[in-house]
Parts: C-alpha cells; structure tokens; sequence
C-alpha cells in the first residue's frame, strides 16, 4: 500500500526520486512520540523484454545479473526457532503470535515445518507430542527427535501449531545454543527423510531473537564457530533481531557464516508486518545449488566475486562480477550457469 505522505515524481525513464516528509503533527499522528517505523522503498527494475541473465562489460570488467522468472516453487522444510524468555512478553509475544499465524498459513500444502521455542532450554513441538531438553521435563511425551517432527503443512497441522505457541508458558534465560542446535538436528532429519528423492523440500532455518544468550554457551565468537562446525548440511540460518536488545551484529555474523542473511525487526506497531515481510522474501525457493562457471581465457578467476549459492528466491537476484582477461563485447557469453 502507498503511503499517502510520499511524494514520488518521474524525472525520466531511467530517474525517479521519492520525497518523505511528514509534519510534526503527521508524525505525532502514529505516536505521542512521534513516528516509530522503518523507511523502507520498495521498487523493481523493469525487465520485460529482457533475457533472464544479463552480462555488462565496462573497462575490462563484468558484471553478471541473474533473475529467472516463471519458475515453480521448489518445496521447502521451513524450521522456525523462536524465543520464547521473559524477554518476550507484552506487545512482542502478541505481534509474533500475529506474524507466526499469517506465515504458517502462507505456506504450501507441499511443504513441511518445524516449530522449536527455547528459553533456558528448548522444545520441539509435533501433532503428536513435544520434545523437551530439560532434564526430566515433566511435559516431554518422547525423548528423543524424529520425524514425527517434521511435520507437514496441512491446515489442521497449521491450526494446531499457532494453538501451541498461543498456549506457551515463558521461562527466564535465553540459551541460543541450545535453540541451533535442535534446529539443525531437526533439518537434518528432514534431510535424512528425503535422501532418496530426486526433489527434496528445501532446508531453511529461520531463528529468532530479542536478547542475547544467559544460559548454556554464552560467548558469541564460540556460538558462532560452533554453530558452522555443526552445519555440516550447510543450511541457511536466517535470523531475526526483535528490538534494540537483540545483538545484530552476532546474528549478522551468525546468518553470514551459515549462508543467509539477518534482518532487524524494530519494536513498533508494524512490526507484525516487518516479520511477514521478511518471510515474504525467503518463501519461494526458485533454484537451489546454483554455480556460475567462467570461461578461464576470458574470466581472471582471482578477481571474481562469490559465483556459488545455496538457493536463489523468487523476486531475488544474483550478481557475480570480476575482471576479464581479454576484450569482449556486451552480452557474449563467459560461462555456464548449473543449478
């Protein structure tokens, strides 16, 4: 939806500036304190007409972008850890809950999930029984994870697992060590479940957090090097920063050495929103696997940037750039793309 206080004018074809700026009264509209929200522009370069792969050549460099269309979606076992300490209560729990219900709904017939909160320890959560770390848990129904699990995204599976998250008790510390590494038992499990098929659903992790860990590993440089030892999979592990206590910077660090990215879901009345946004971005896995191959004549391989992915997202897209060895025109071909 537009918003009504942005002005945005064509300056031509290739140039159009976007102007923001409310009144004092416009913005202690949304709060006594005035606006609390991201800015965010949203816009897309106009492809029709265009191949799905373009190469630009400049100066002896190359830049390659890739953004396929009218692909299907792959199928995907999305993993959600979510913090559920003290930390949570009030407004965030509620807003989670909100964005939790609109992102489980939103999910494929074909796909499957996994729903794991943590606090001082953490809890898987399936249909039929829930799995608990603590020691002698009084609510564990089954002492060891399985496929059970991994659970398919059926609306009554869905209505289920929003019941339990509406239902969860709060405990006090935050231990993310814990949390990960149930997460990535519990892809593997569903790696394991799939060995053998041509088209396995897609691992995703998607963590979420709004403080920092208190019990358990509680260095972040040993949580970070301990998570990468454990991922041997090389699932992406997306995470999420709710609030201002939450430590970016770790999760950045955190996501960048698992193959994803994280994002900061600031503590506003959007912030529902925020969280169904962000998953909006990672929702359709198009291609998984992907490497671009250079011609070694034309391509100086110790320039080029990053040429291997793990999945490439609808409405996404990749870049590849480096310097060419020898002259050659816009557009001829330097390589082969795998996926």
């Amino acid at each position: 939806k537009r918003n009504v206080l942005a002005l945005i004018e064509e300056k031509s074809p290739n140039h159009k500036s976007v102007v923001w700026s409310p009144t004092p009264e416009e913005q202690r509209s949304g709060d006594i304190d005035g606006l609390s929200c991201q800015f965010v522009v949203k816009y897309d370069v106009d492809r029709k007409g265009k191949e799905q792969q373009i190469i630009l050549v400049h100066e002896g460099y190359f830049v390659h972008f890739f953004a396929p269309e009218n692909l299907s979606p792959l199928r995907k076992h999305v993993v959600f850890v979510l913090d559920y300490s003290y930390s949570m209560l009030g407004g965030k729990r509620e807003q989670l809950e909100d964005a939790m219900f609109k992102i489980l709904s939103d999910l494929d017939s074909k796909d499957y999930f996994s729903m794991i909160v943590f606090h001082d320890h953490t809890e898987a959560w399936s249909p039929t029984s829930t799995y608990s770390s603590a020691p002698g848990a009084v609510r564990i129904a089954q002492p060891v994870l399985d496929g059970s699990f991994v659970i398919e995204a059926t609306a009554t599976n869905i209505a289920a697992a929003h019941s339990y998250l509406k239902q969860y008790t709060y405990f006090s510390l935050t231990n993310i060590m814990a949390a990960l590494e149930t997460g990535l038992q519990l892809s593997s499990i569903g790696s394991d479940l799939w060995e053998k098929e041509s088209d396995p659903p897609q691992p995703v992790i998607v963590f979420l957090t709004d403080g920092q860990p208190t019990t358990g590993v509680t260095n972040l440089d040993a949580i970070i090097s301990h998570t990468k030892a454990l991922n041997t999979n090389k699932i992406q592990i997306f995470c999420l920063a709710f609030g201002e206590d939450a430590d970016f910077d770790f999760l950045k660090k955190l996501s960048l050495t698992n193959h994803a990215f994280a994002r900061k879901i600031y503590e506003a009345a959007d912030a529902s929103d925020q969280l169904n946004n962000f998953y909006k971005s990672i929702s359709s896995p198009l291609l998984s696997n992907i490497t671009f191959t250079y011609t070694p004549e034309q391509v100086d391989y110790s320039s080029r940037t990053k040429n291997n992915f793990q999945v490439f997202f609808n409405g996404s897209e990749i870049t590849v750039a480096g310097k060419i060895n020898n002259k050659i025109k816009d557009k001829e071909p330097i390589g082969v793309l795998s996926a």
